[in-house]
């Protein structure tokens, strides 16, 4: 099973039964509740689902999967605009960094030194 932006709502934000087996994540069922009765707070219930998601750990997926019987992949929003890497000369691989479009690097005691930016 994969969870993602488009259905995280669905699957886990109107399933209270999920709920209660993140009482850390308390606060943000509570904001998306309220986002869902109150449409102008549209944004609320956005930003709720946004760090639920980004939030979820190994121990969160693993209590996910037994809960759904099934495997789970999260897929989630990498919303950085500034990226900051550090990279040996023999292990410099740049393949994760493909979404951001600009650049600047320089060497320093045989490390290589990035930022990346949108």
């Amino acid at each position: 099973m994969e969870i993602n932006l488009k259905n995280i709502e669905d699957q886990i934000f109107f399933d209270e039964k999920i709920h209660k087996l993140f009482p850390e994540f308390r606060g943000l069922f509570e904001q998306w509740k309220i986002s869902v009765q109150f449409p102008g707070l549209g944004n609320l219930g956005k930003r709720s689902i946004l760090e639920f998601l980004n939030a979820l750990n190994s121990d969160h997926i693993k209590i996910l999967e037994k809960y759904f019987g099934t495997d789970v992949i999260v897929n989630k929003i990498n919303h950085e605009i500034v990226k900051n890497h550090e990279a040996d000369m023999e292990n410099l691989e740049l393949c994760e960094f493909s979404a951001y479009k600009e650049f600047s690097i320089y060497r320093k005691d045989g490390k290589i030194k990035m930022t990346f930016w949108r």
